[in-house]
């Protein structure tokens, strides 16, 4: 699935979005890989490497939920930590 870069859609396994060039990186992000699924996507990329402030194409996956979500500082971006969420999301490198 392609659209944009939010939040991941309830209904997608994966969506490939494009983050922009310098995009703000103060929006929400719970966990340190993998993030919550309602973890906006372009942050979560940016703390996990996925892109930079060159911004560019990303694709996020749906993961199973976990127990726990622990926060960091990666790459500019603070995130936070979050208890047991439904479901989760990482990023595929290739």
């Amino acid at each position: 699935m392609q659209g944009t870069c939010s939040t991941m859609p309830a209904d997608a396994e994966s969506l490939v979005c494009v983050c922009a060039e310098n995009a703000p990186v103060s929006k929400s992000v719970w966990g340190s890989g993998p993030y919550t699924a309602d973890s906006d996507i372009c942050t979560a990329a940016r703390h996990a490497g996925a892109v930079d402030a060159a911004g560019g194409s990303v694709t996020a996956i749906r993961l199973k939920g976990l127990d726990a979500y622990a926060g960091s500082s990666a790459n500019g971006v603070t995130t936070s930590k979050w208890g047991s969420f439904e479901q989760s999301i990482t990023f595929d490198r290739n």
